[in-house]
C-alpha cells in the first residue's frame, strides 16, 4: 500500500512558511469550463496508474473544510471516508471544490473528477447521468425555519404553534433552494401531493445549502430545505433555527461516478459495504454528527476556512510584526 505524502497548498503565506504538509491536493475549479458531458473512458486501472483519485466535493462542515491550526488539516465526514478509501487503493487525493450541481456532473464526465462526494440524494433523473455507489448514509429532507425572537420564553407547545409542523402549511410560502437540487424536486412533488402551490425560489445557483441555512438564521429568507444530517450539524451553529419538520421519507445519500467507470464503482461498493460494518465508520459518523459542540468549535473557529476564518496559526500577530523586515507577505 502506498502511503500518501503530497503537499496541501491553501494560501500564499502557508506556502511561504512551509507549514502545510498533508496527503491531499486542492484544485479550485470554480471558473472551469465544463466542456463535453459524455463520460470519458477512464476507470480504476487508469486512476491507480495516475496515482491520484480526483474528488469533486463542496466546502462545507460535512463535506470538506480546512482546520488551519493543525498545519492545514482537512476535515469533514465525506473527507474522512474518502481518505480511508484512497489509502485502500494506494492513491493520493485531489480535491476539486464546486457548488453548481449541473456543472459538477459535467466535470465528472469530462474527467475533472472521478467521484462526486456532494452528499447527493439518489434520484431517477440523476441515475440517467451518473452511476451511484451504495448508500453510505440515509436522511430525510428537513424544513429549516427560523424560530420567533422570543422563542426562549416559550413553552414547547407554544413554540410549535408558531412554527410549520404540517407540510400543508407551506401552501403559498416561499422556500429557497438551490436550482436543480433534489430539494426543488421534492417541493414540486409536495405541491402536487397537497394540491396547491408552494413558491419554490431557485435563484441561488452559487450558494451552498449551509449558506442558505445561515440566511434563514439571519432573516434574509424564511425557509430552506436540507438533508437531516446537514441540518443537525448547522442547528448547532444557529440556535434560532428549527429543524423538526420533515418533508420526505428517508432517502439514500451516496457518491457518484461515471457510467464508464464500472470497476471503480464495484470497488467502492465493496469498500462501503465493508467499512459500514467496522468501528471506523461509526467513529467518523459520531465525530461529525453526534458531537456537535466539538465539531462546532472547529468549524466556527478563526482557523476554519468555512466561515472565512482569517487566522493561520496562534503566531500570526508575531509574524506580522517582523514580516516586513523579512520581506514576507
Amino acid at each position: 500500500m502506498i502511503r500518501k505524502s503530497t503537499h496541501f497548498l491553501l494560501i500564499p503565506i502557508i506556502i511561504a512558511l512551509g507549514t502545510c504538509q498533508d496527503h491531499s491536493n486542492f484544485v479550485d475549479i470554480a471558473s472551469a469550463n465544463p466542456g463535453p458531458v459524455s463520460p470519458i473512458d477512464f476507470d480504476l486501472d487508469s486512476i491507480i496508474k495516475r496515482g491520484s483519485l480526483r474528488v469533486i466535493i463542496d466546502n462545507s462542515s460535512t463535506g470538506y473544510f480546512i482546520y488551519k491550526i493543525y498545519k492545514g488539516q482537512p476535515m469533514g465526514f465525506e473527507y474522512d471516508l474518502l481518505d480511508l478509501f484512497s489509502r485502500e487503493i494506494g492513491a493520493t487525493l485531489d480535491f476539486h471544490l464546486t457548488i453548481n450541481l449541473p456543472n459538477t456532473f459535467d466535470l465528472l464526465n469530462q474527467g475533472e473528477g472521478d467521484i462526486i462526494a456532494h452528499s447527493l440524494t439518489v434520484t431517477k433523473e440523476r441515475k440517467n447521468r451518473v452511476s451511484f455507489t451504495q448508500s453510505h448514509i440515509q436522511a430525510r429532507q428537513i424544513l429549516v425555519q427560523r424560530k420567533p425572537q422570543n422563542w426562549r420564553d416559550l413553552k414547547l407547545h407554544e413554540l410549535a404553534k408558531q412554527l410549520i409542523r404540517n407540510p400543508l402549511e407551506l401552501i403559498g410560502k416561499s422556500v429557497h433552494v438551490k436550482p436543480t437540487s433534489s430539494y426543488a424536486d421534492r417541493l414540486g412533488d409536495l405541491s402536487e401531493e397537497i394540491g396547491n402551490d408552494i413558491r419554490i425560489v431557485q435563484d441561488y445557483e452559487e450558494t451552498s445549502t449551509e449558506e442558505l441555512i445561515e440566511m434563514v438564521s439571519n432573516g434574509s429568507i424564511d425557509y430552506t430545505i436540507a438533508d437531516e444530517h446537514v441540518a443537525m450539524v448547522n442547528a448547532s451553529y444557529y440556535s434560532n433555527i428549527d429543524i423538526r419538520t420533515p418533508i420526505s421519507f428517508p432517502q439514500n445519500i451516496a457518491w457518484a461516478v461515471r457510467k464508464s467507470s464500472p470497476k471503480l464503482l464495484e470497488v467502492l461498493d465493496q469498500w462501503i459495504d465493508k467499512i459500514k460494518k467496522t468501528p471506523d465508520y461509526y467513529v467518523i459518523f459520531n465525530k461529525y454528527f453526534k458531537n456537535p459542540k466539538i465539531h462546532l468549535a472547529r468549524v466556527r473557529s478563526d482557523y476554519s476556512n468555512i466561515f472565512s476564518g482569517n487566522k493561520i496559526s496562534p503566531y500570526d500577530d508575531l509574524i506580522k510584526l517582523t514580516a516586513k523586515d523579512l520581506n514576507w507577505d
